[in-house]
């Protein structure tokens, strides 16, 4: 590696890989797995219980790169979370069977869900920072190289920067923002066009429903109707799934950044509109505005019930989206652990024949199909509270296909730095947030629980739910600290060091009467304290005064008897 990449003057080849294989030249480049530590891994990794925070997260890191390991810690993390969440689930779906799907306990359990999605990405924040600064990754961003693909463009020039004069790749900004307005309008023309495909499939509905289906002896147009819409929604989803992820890096490769870190938030931000809108426009039509329909004086469907809903649109919605999850945990998982033949060949063409695990694309494709299931898990929870026991044994079986996938079935991974999660952590707060307003609105108009309620009380109902929520997720988000007060401790101990030891910051300089404590300057600041060699220096923390005071005066004490020790041998 370093005679292929280094430059010239350090008797390196100057190449670089990715440009290699994408022109052609070599068929690939990757690191070979060694059998060894990859067996001791998989002896962990690869069994068939084990609690979800009982990975191997540090042997991950060690042997795929802290990316990798940092997906496998988030999957634990959410797999523990949503544990809890089954368990509450569950036990609010025997209520709904004892007593009523619409039961008036359901409420209780959306803002059971909503605080949960609070509680679990701020405790992924906290837990994203100790693993960071364990991981020794804290800023590692700002030191991050350019891609490749950026300083090979055509349009990015070199530079003398205006700071330091050195020189530097520059991308015209009038450029890239022309490019990124385009990506925009392709996106929005995209995404118009996946809602007019949702709005014609549940028109088909109404097609077949009152025209298109003889009746037979026992009227089952309607309900032939709805599997037949529900089959070509689920068709439209899993179809356009491939195709916007396809667009979304073709569209960020054409806006040209030049960073990882960079290029995978925007990517994040594109496959998040596309694949909200794919995935979540049908069940936002049926709980709201097909709702609206079933509410609405004016509307008289033509035959009632295969339109708009009669009363209350909350069980086909809980139809919906049991289908619509059992499809996406099941496809899902027999896609990862679908086996490959692999001809018998040498160890290093062995490892062609597997698929590619990106360094980048790899755990992006995770991610995402991960936060699917969150979004689904978290939105309409209100019509489906298994939804979170679904979620429990998608993401436990996750953790051992993914691990299957990435240790036996992908090439090795060339490792990668990480020092979060990326935008991935934004997305899933902001669904939480759009949780709240989803289940509000099933709460309050959706479902039956308010039916006794005129629609203006209903109003008041939904903006004094939804706005106490939102409140508290606030007020929980201010109280619990991103990073906990000992990793910020361990980090700005580390800052120190490196200011003093790499970047020779000059120590600060404060005056000490030598005669003794009593004759010191009390305005003086005391801020190191010094090891029992006299050669490490600290950082002076809270909690440190008394020992630091105690220390300066053993070494003034030391310095003195020395002193008199000296006079006396002379």
């Amino acid at each position: 590696m370093s005679i292929i990449k280094f430059p010239s003057s350090d008797n390196g080849a100057n190449l670089v890989l990715e440009q290699l294989v994408d022109n052609e030249i070599i068929e690939a480049a990757y690191p070979l797995h060694d059998p060894n530590e990859n067996g001791q891994l998989q002896a962990k990794w690869l069994v068939y219980w084990a609690w979800p925070w009982e990975q191997p997260f540090v042997r991950i890191k060690d042997y795929y790169g802290e990316k990798v390991g940092l997906y496998f810690v988030f999957l634990g993390h959410y797999t523990t979370a949503v544990i809890i969440a089954a368990v509450v689930g569950f036990a609010f779906y025997i209520v709904t069977i004892v007593q009523d799907p619409n039961s008036p306990a359901i409420p209780g359990f959306c803002v059971f869900m909503s605080l949960w999605a609070t509680f679990f990405i701020e405790f992924w924040k906290r837990k994203q920072s100790r693993y960071a600064m364990m991981w020794g990754m804290v800023g590692i961003e700002e030191a991050e190289e350019e891609r490749p693909a950026f300083y090979d463009s055509d349009l990015v020039v070199d530079i003398n920067s205006p700071i330091d004069g050195e020189e530097v790749k520059y991308f015209p900004p009038a450029i890239y923002n022309q490019r990124t307005l385009t990506s925009w309008a392709i996106i929005l023309t995209s995404s118009t066009s996946v809602i007019c495909a949702v709005v014609g499939i549940f028109f088909l509905k109404s097609i077949l429903a009152n025209w298109g289906i003889p009746k037979l002896a026992v009227d089952l147009s309607a309900s032939m109707a709805g599997w037949i819409t529900s089959g070509a929604n689920a068709v439209q989803i899993f179809a356009l799934e491939s195709f916007f992820n396809e667009l979304a890096v073709w569209l960020n490769d054409y806006e040209c950044h030049r960073t990882d870190t960079t290029y995978t938030d925007k990517l994040t931000e594109k496959i998040f509109i596309f694949q909200f809108i794919n995935s979540f426009t049908s069940y936002l039509y049926i709980a709201f505005f097909k709702q609206l329909q079933a509410n609405s004086i004016t509307f008289q469907p033509v035959r009632p019930g295969n339109y708009s809903c009669v009363t209350s649109c909350m069980n086909e919605l809980r139809i919906q989206l049991a289908a619509i999850f059992l499809s996406k945990v099941i496809i899902a998982n027999v896609k990862d652990i679908a086996e490959r033949v692999v001809r018998e060949v040498s160890p290093a063409e062995r490892e062609l024949a597997l698929e590619e695990y990106h360094v980048m694309m790899g755990t992006f494709g995770d991610y995402r199909d991960l936060i699917i299931i969150y979004g689904y898990t978290v939105l309409f929870v209100a019509a489906f509270p298994l939804a979170p026991l679904m979620a429990l044994v998608n993401s436990y079986a996750q953790i051992r296909a993914d691990a299957w996938k990435i240790s036996i079935r992908s090439r090795r991974p060339w490792p990668s730095n990480a020092e979060d999660i990326g935008s991935w952590a934004d997305i899933i707060e902001l669904m939480s947030y759009i949780a709240v307003f989803t289940n509000s609105i099933i709460i309050v108009y959706t479902g039956e629980f308010l039916d006794f309620y005129p629609n203006s009380h209903r109003l008041v109902v939904f903006i004094m739910l939804y706005h106490a929520l939102i409140v508290f997720k606030l007020i929980l988000a201010i109280v619990i600290d991103d990073i906990p007060a000992d990793v910020q401790i361990q980090i700005d101990r580390q800052n120190f060091t490196e200011d003093k030891l790499i970047k020779q910051q000059i120590d600060d300089v404060i005056e000490v009467d030598e005669d003794g404590p009593d004759n010191a300057d009390d305005n003086a600041p005391d801020v190191t304290i010094f090891d029992k060699d006299d050669s490490v220096v600290y950082l002076d923390y809270p909690g440190y005064e008394n020992y630091a005071k105690e220390k300066n005066l053993e070494m003034r004490e030391f310095k003195k008897s020395q002193s008199l020790a000296s006079t006396a041998l002379m």
